[in-house]
């Protein structure tokens, strides 16, 4: 709604068999702000799937869409500490695919449309899980196999991807700068908002507190999900 204010039309993809979720956010964000502009491509995208993010990128560019001026690579599912792993379609441990190289794929696939901006921004939404991730696991295999992560947990996992995040905005930012782009790619980090993430978490418990339930930690500690995703707005 925020970007829709300030005058960008804001391209809204829809998840495979969940169109009705990109609809009703269209519908919510055109009920708040009359004069938005927001486009639902008839592509659908699944981080979780190379080969919808390689189709989900032909169809931009084929579609004679206008440059594109700012990317937010803001997807991201969770896993708890208690959880098992799981592969995605392509055989890569699937939060590690979603959140990170999902993100990276769907940013080259859409290269030629940034290369056209005046001003192109990436934003990448990191977490204060990020600090959980050892260098030495982020120089190892990141999950292109299960048996690659055996040892690691969803939680272990998750906080490696939102650490790669941050060096994901900052390899882009390299080369956006030897491209000779004008430009910037940031992390942000949108503090404890309640979302379904940290339910996908089981928050309460990954973190050790005495809180019965997730619910009860977002009643305790934070903030809404409309003022986490300011950071990355902004």
């Amino acid at each position: 709604k925020l970007l829709c204010r300030v005058g960008l039309t804001v391209i809204l993809p829809s998840r495979p068999d969940l169109s009705h979720e990109a609809a009703s956010a269209a519908a919510a964000i055109s009920a708040a702000v009359p004069d938005a502009a927001v486009v639902v491509p008839e592509v659908p995208l699944d981080l979780g799937s190379f080969a919808s993010v390689r189709a989900f990128g032909a169809h931009m560019r084929a579609s004679g869409s206008a440059p594109i001026d700012t990317l937010v690579l803001n997807a991201g599912r969770g896993g708890s500490s208690s959880g098992a792993n799981a592969a995605s379609v392509d055989g890569a441990e699937v939060i590690m695919q979603v959140n990170l190289l999902g993100h990276a794929l769907l940013a080259a696939e859409l290269l030629p449309l940034l290369n056209r901006s005046g001003f192109v921004r990436v934003a990448a939404q990191s977490s204060g899980a990020r600090f959980n991730a050892r260098e030495a696991d982020l120089r190892a295999d990141l999950g292109s196999s299960l048996a690659a992560v055996a040892r690691a947990s969803p939680w272990d996992q998750y906080s490696k991807s939102k650490a790669g995040a941050c060096l994901l905005a900052s390899a882009i930012q390299r080369r956006l700068a030897a491209a000779g782009l004008d430009g910037a790619a940031v992390a942000s980090d949108p503090g404890l908002a309640a979302t379904g993430v940290n339910v996908q978490h089981d928050l309460a418990a990954t973190l050790g507190g005495r809180l019965p339930d997730t619910k009860a930690l977002h009643d305790a500690a934070a903030h809404h999900a409309a003022d986490g995703a300011l950071p990355l707005a902004l």
